[in-house]
C-alpha cells in the first residue's frame, strides 16, 4: 500500500532562479464553467459543466518580507513559474520520495504589502491569474489547461480535441 505523506520541501522558480521568501502556495481551485438545463422533457433544472471549460483561476504565494523577486511578477506580461515538491510516501512501509512539480503561467492580479512590526513577519502576498496550469507527479503529467490555445489534457487525453476541431 502506497500512502502519501507530506511535503518534505519544495522550491518555487521563476525564469531566471529560485525564488526566496516564499512560504506557501496556495493553489488555484479548478472549477468548471456550468450552464442551467432545462425545458421539455427534463424533471427541473440541472447543472452541467461545460467540458473543458474554467472559471477564472489564481495562485497566491505568500511571502515572509519583500524581496526583488516579487518586484519582477508584477511586470506586465505572463511569467513562468514552477514548483517542484518532494513528496514523502510510504510505500508498504518504506519511505520514499516523489517528485510533485506544478507549473504556472500567469500574470499580476493583487500585491498585498503587509505589514512592518518589529520582529515578525511582513505577511505579505502576492495573486497572479492563472492562464496555463500542469502538474506533474512522478515524472508524469496529470493535468494540463492552457486557457488561451483552448486545451484541457488529463492524464494524456486532450478533452478539447474535437471541440477545436469542430470549429476549425
Amino acid at each position: 500500500m502506497n500512502i502519501p505523506e507530506a511535503v518534505a520541501q519544495y522550491k518555487l522558480y521563476n525564469e531566471a532562479q529560485t525564488m526566496i521568501g516564499i512560504t506557501t502556495i496556495d493553489f488555484p481551485s479548478l472549477t468548471s464553467l456550468a450552464a442551467e438545463i432545462s425545458g421539455a422533457g427534463i424533471g427541473g433544472k440541472i447543472t452541467k459543466a461545460i467540458v473543458g471549460m474554467f472559471d477564472s483561476m489564481s495562485v497566491t504565494f505568500n511571502i515572509r518580507a519583500v524581496t526583488p523577486d516579487q518586484f519582477r511578477l508584477l511586470h506586465p506580461g505572463t511569467h513562468h513559474l514552477e514548483a517542484w515538491a518532494a513528496v514523502q510516501v510510504s510505500e508498504n512501509g518504506r519511505y520514499a520520495v516523489r517528485q510533485h512539480k506544478v507549473i504556472i503561467e500567469g500574470e499580476f492580479k493583487t500585491l498585498t504589502t503587509g505589514k512592518h512590526a518589529a520582529g515578525e513577519t511582513q505577511d505579505r502576498s502576492l495573486e497572479m491569474e492563472v492562464l496555463y496550469y500542469k502538474e506533474q507527479y512522478d515524472g508524469y503529467d496529470y493535468i494540463e489547461i492552457d486557457k488561451l490555445n483552448m486545451m484541457f489534457v488529463v492524464e494524456g487525453r486532450d478533452i478539447l480535441a474535437e471541440v477545436r476541431a469542430a470549429i476549425g
